[in-house]
């Protein structure tokens, strides 16, 4: 299930639907979650409800722009509107609707004149990396734990490199060498069970089922 937080509203013209479409297909190919209307509504549902909800909740707004889409009257104004409104919610410096002009023209709103655009012409294959640079922190976000691959511990130690650290064992006192995988970027360390044993600790801990690299079923401790 998408999380709504990752989502990318593309707001488009009927006009522009070759290159929505177009987009659509680059962004979702980089692993991107894109909301778009013809793939994103369900048969049944209120669309326009759908669509505001969407708006509200997405993290980007795309706002694909023409000279057709700029002086069309018609839902897509009220897309944009609704997005303008949604602005107004987040910080000063935080992106949110994204101009993206697919050919020469000016954004009838103000407010879309105040923040830069990007353009795919003359070159589409410059304009889609400039958009995909925007969403970088999307892509590079840590998986949950639900989506990581299952690995055994002590595989996972074995093989990727280490470095060897001191660590004073609580009941002992005395120092013991272990290893250590080091990682400034994380959220929470990991310690295999062996180095546990090591330092005498009585954490507490949960069993979880894990597959190794072999498709062995494996019972590993956690803590």
């Amino acid at each position: 299930m998408q999380n709504q937080d990752d989502i990318i509203f593309l707001s488009y013209a009927r006009e522009d639907q070759d290159v929505a479409e177009k987009i659509n297909k680059d962004l979702s190919s980089a692993g991107l979650h894109v909301w778009f209307d013809k793939e994103s509504l369900l048969p049944g549902q209120k669309w326009k409800v759908e669509i505001k909800r969407a708006i509200r909740e997405c993290m980007y707004f795309i706002a694909l722009l023409s000279s057709k889409s700029v002086s069309k009257k018609g839902y897509v104004q009220k897309e944009l509107v609704e997005a303008l409104d949604t602005l107004d919610e987040f910080p000063e410096l935080q992106i949110f609707i994204i101009p993206v002009r697919v050919e020469d023209c000016k954004p009838s709103h103000d407010k879309l004149q105040e923040l830069h655009w990007v353009d795919l012409f003359p070159s589409y294959a410059d304009g889609i990396q400039k958009l995909l640079s925007v969403f970088k922190p999307i892509q590079a976000e840590p998986k949950t734990v639900s989506e990581l691959p299952l690995f055994s511990a002590d595989y996972m130690f074995d093989s990727i490199p280490t470095v060897e650290i001191n660590v004073q064992a609580p009941k002992t006192q005395k120092s013991v060498k272990i290893s250590a995988v080091i990682d400034t970027g994380a959220d929470i360390s990991v310690i295999s069970e062996r180095d546990l044993e090591k330092l005498g600790t009585n954490l507490p801990y949960s069993f979880v089922k894990v597959v190794d690299i072999t498709g062995q079923q494996l019972r590993v401790r956690t803590h």
